[in-house]
């Protein structure tokens, strides 16, 4: 939102809306790169991760067998 806020603040005239611009697009590239590298850091200390736990030996197969078409 920040870096289409900032592109249109660089076509208004004027030099103070040009400094603005500036401004917001800084902050927006720095906060959308902190959240990126935020984003990487979480993906290594996720709890969600591909370890194999016991909850893998207990998987149980199910057959679903339609009867609507069925009288």
């Amino acid at each position: 939102m920040g870096i289409a806020f900032g592109g249109m603040l660089f076509i208004v005239p004027g030099i103070l809306s040009d400094f603005v611009a500036i401004f917001v697009l800084l902050v927006s590239f720095t906060l959308k790169i902190v959240a990126y590298l935020q984003g990487l850091n979480a993906a290594d200390h996720s709890e969600f991760t591909n370890t194999k736990s016991s909850c893998d030996s207990e998987i149980i197969d199910v057959e679903i067998i339609d009867i609507k078409g069925q009288k």
